[in-house]
């Protein structure tokens, strides 16, 4: 029997975001305890806020939005669970990802193990998480040609502290160095629970017009 994960975290007001950025507010809109007829609501939320999905167009000005990439590109069969452990302001690289049987993965879970401060201290799970460096993301594109989307338990691709490593990472992936494909990222997910790499992924972001990504639900089987 199929046991389902989610691996994106329940979205609530006072979750850490990236510095200076919006977050979530929530408003109510009508209350059945006030005399209206249903309980409604006005949110107003960040797009990258939370566990959320970067589309191409983020970091690729040519790049494809989400709302135009068909239903099938959310759907991963061949899923990876790679543990990595990365401590505060460190970067992925090159190093941590060869010697792993990446070649057919079309997602790859990357297990950093930093979510555990998540909630305990979200300033520094804010400001002084890890990265993929430029260099893995390159080695991501030109070795594993059936990737097509990275899911990571910390904050952003971006490490706060190195962002200018982290900005070249994130084009890189989006296809703006040279490629014509892309990879999808799914950023300040949960990865805690499992226990082995899934048979399947299913990541669906939320699909509103005129952005470069949004919010993620994320389940996966074992």
């Amino acid at each position: 029997m199929t046991t389902v994960h989610f691996l994106s975290h329940v979205t609530r007001i006072g979750d850490p975001g990236w510095p200076g950025n919006p977050t979530l507010a929530i408003k109510a809109f009508s209350q059945i305890a006030s005399g209206d007829v249903a309980n409604t609501y006005h949110l107003e939320l960040f797009n990258h806020f939370g566990t959320h999905m970067d589309s191409p167009n983020h970091f690729n000005a040519s790049g494809i939005p989400l709302v135009q990439l068909p239903p099938e590109s959310f759907i991963f069969r061949r899923p990876y669970l790679l543990d990595q452990p990365l401590g505060d302001n460190t970067l992925l690289t090159l190093s941590h990802l060869q010697g792993h049987p990446l070649e057919e993965v079309d997602c790859l879970l990357i297990r950093s193990g930093f979510e555990s401060v998540r909630t305990t201290d979200p300033k520094r799970y804010a400001e002084n998480g890890p990265g993929i460096g430029s260099d893995a993301a390159q080695y991501l594109m030109d070795h594993c040609r059936e990737l097509r989307m990275v899911v990571i338990d910390w904050i952003s691709i971006s490490a706060y502290q190195q962002q200018a490593d982290g900005y070249l990472a994130h084009q890189i992936l989006a296809g703006a160095k040279g490629h014509r494909r892309y990879v999808l990222g799914v950023e300040d997910s949960t990865l805690k629970d499992l226990r082995e790499t899934p048979s399947w992924v299913i990541a669906m972001p939320l699909r509103i017009e005129g952005t470069d990504g949004g919010p993620c639900t994320v389940i996966a089987g074992l």
